[in-house]
């Protein structure tokens, strides 16, 4: 999980598009970070809106941006699991 609180990018296309749509809102400055291409985690002062903005302007479809709160289990375990590095 990319920290405790992201959105959601709901689209019914296909992974590959959808991670093609989260790199170009990162190459934007829109979001710092995304997982699977479907969890955000939006940039400082960036909004949904402008996300939603940008993608449709893409011509990629957007059926919702939902926010999403791990819980607290969810997050620590997202902490503890991170692979050592190699020694």
């Amino acid at each position: 999980m990319l920290n405790p609180v992201a959105s959601r990018m709901l689209s019914n296309t296909q992974p590959e598009l959808r991670s093609g749509a989260a790199a170009e809102l990162g190459r934007c400055g829109l979001i710092t970070g995304a997982e699977e291409g479907e969890f955000l985690c939006l940039a400082a002062g960036a909004t949904p809106a402008q996300v939603v903005k940008r993608l449709v302007k893409l011509g990629f479809p957007v059926h919702a941006i939902t926010r999403e709160e791990s819980t607290l289990e969810q997050f620590y375990l997202s902490l503890v699991k991170k692979t050592p590095p190699p020694a």
